[in-house]
């Protein structure tokens, strides 16, 4: 379970607000408690979500958002793919539409709605283009959230010999996105039948000596919106 928070408070300010509530880290380990430190993105931004599930690992099955601000909880999450609940304000409609929420009601209505309903109203929906951007946009930032405090040993380290390290993966990230990627993506913008050749990128990496390379900037570089 994640607080998923507008980040907009630092860390520290987030945790005193949880104690009002009643709602200690001490007694509610959260896996996720989002802030301004670390992370990249802010509601209504569905990049944002797809953040919190990356640094959460990307957990399999159920996925669910809950909320009580329709644009930037349930609207926001829906783009993303995920099922949402809705806290409703009392004699407040639930809207129609695709951004709608998949159930609203009070507090107390969460649990039971979870526990009764289907197993694939409660599975997301990756599949669409709102979904996939947001992943796009969202997995160097997690990556960033992730590896930020990593030491240099553990960048340059080979899980097994003959191995990429954390280094070599980001420069292979880099240059795939920027090479590869992004001149397909502008080829198919272009033509109407372009012909997308194959690269073997792999050798690149003793070609061009991404373990001598800085891996932290090589993250940074790697992202969509340093190049587009």
């Amino acid at each position: 379970m994640a607080v998923a928070t507008n980040p907009m408070f630092p860390h520290a300010a987030i945790l005193q607000r949880l104690e009002w509530a009643n709602l200690p880290i001490e007694t509610y380990p959260f896996e996720i408690v989002a802030s301004y430190e670390t992370f990249h993105f802010a509601k209504p931004e569905p990049a944002y979500f797809a953040e919190v599930l990356a640094r959460m690992g990307w957990p399999s099955g159920p996925a669910v958002i809950v909320g009580d601000d329709l644009k930037r909880d349930v609207a926001a999450g829906r783009r993303l793919g995920l099922p949402a609940f809705w806290i409703a304000k009392d004699g407040v409609p639930a809207p129609d539409g695709p951004l709608a929420p998949s159930a609203s009601g009070s507090l107390g209505d969460i649990l039971p709605w979870i526990d009764s309903a289907p197993g694939e109203i409660l599975r997301p929906n990756f599949n669409q283009p709102d979904s996939l951007l947001a992943i796009l946009y969202s997995t160097p930032a997690a990556l960033d959230g992730l590896c930020r405090h990593l030491s240099e040993a553990v960048w340059n380290a080979s899980p097994q010999p003959g191995e990429w390290g954390l280094t070599e993966i980001s420069c292979h990230l880099r240059d795939v996105e920027q090479e590869v990627h992004l001149t397909r993506v502008r080829r198919m913008l272009g033509e109407s039948n372009p012909f997308l050749s194959g690269e073997d990128t792999d050798p690149w990496a003793e070609v061009r000596g991404y373990r001598f390379q800085d891996g932290p900037q090589a993250l940074v570089s790697s992202s969509p919106r340093a190049w587009s």
